[in-house]
């Protein structure tokens, strides 16, 4: 049964590079639905340079139970004067199909309320073991812009610089992906988080999710994707300057995608 998902979900991964396995997704905002745009993460390229801190940080993604198609990915971001600026190492698959991720993000704080960047991608592609492995590129860009001391708003375009790979089954691209959406600091301890996505390919995803952080130390996050639905939930732990997090998303047919991350300010 097991190998039987394994053909399937790499039969999917090879057909639909579009699906982007090495999108940088955190366990926390895995935990939100994905709704990540307008949160301080490495998922908008613009958004670092909210961050009051310098921070590194490591993840692993589980999908499903099988092995074979885990991501390990790391983050690095370091502020400066000039230019701020992130680096991003992620892995996914094994060794007959995998893909490697390396990417440099610089973004700039403009003001108190208004933040961009941008990332470039490198893209190393095993897709196939006839085949010599294959690279490509492209760059993203990304704002986020704080309208109200309590409110986030964030966008992304995500590949709308790239470049194809050619296959015996054709060229393939990543697809012009476009985010927005909002980050809502309710009440002290409560969070609420929404998005839309859309890229050229396929139905447009709506993300929400909440955070609930009873303790300083801790947060309860629950969250919503559709097409297909997908609930989510997680928990995270920050004792000082380290960073724990827990994440699963929940797919009807396919199982638990389960992530962690763990991270630490200095």
């Amino acid at each position: 049964m097991k190998r039987n998902i394994l053909l399937i979900i790499s039969a999917l991964a090879v057909s639909a590079f579009a699906t982007d396995n090495n999108a940088i997704n955190e366990a926390r905002t895995a935990a939100l639905g994905s709704a990540s745009v307008a949160l301080i993460s490495a998922d908008n390229p613009g958004a670092n340079s909210m961050s009051p801190e310098n921070n590194i940080s490591v993840h692993y993604a589980n999908p499903f139970g099988v092995q074979e198609l885990s991501t390990v990915a790391g983050h690095l971001f370091f502020a400066n004067k000039l230019l701020d600026a992130g680096l991003v190492v992620s892995s996914f698959g094994y060794e007959k199909y995998n893909e490697t991720r390396l990417a440099a993000n610089f973004s700039k704080k403009l003001s108190s309320r208004l933040s961009m960047g941008v990332r470039l991608n490198y893209y190393s592609l095993l897709m196939s073991v006839t085949e010599d492995r294959k690279s490509m590129m492209s760059a993203d860009v990304g704002f986020l812009v704080k309208p109200l001391s309590n409110l986030f708003i964030g966008f992304a375009a995500e590949h709308f610089i790239r470049t194809a790979y050619t296959t015996a089954r054709g060229d393939f691209e990543l697809p012009l992906t476009l985010r927005v959406g909002a980050n809502y600091q309710v009440s002290t301890d409560f969070l609420m988080v929404g998005e839309v996505e859309k890229d050229v390919i396929d139905d447009t995803l709506l993300k929400i999710g909440c955070e609930y952080t009873p303790l300083k130390e801790a947060a309860l996050r629950v969250g919503l994707m559709n097409n297909p639905f997908r609930p989510t939930f997680g928990v995270g732990y920050c004792p000082g300057r380290f960073v724990f997090d827990v994440a699963s998303v929940y797919h009807t047919v396919l199982g638990f995608h389960t992530q962690f991350s763990m991270g630490y300010k200095f």
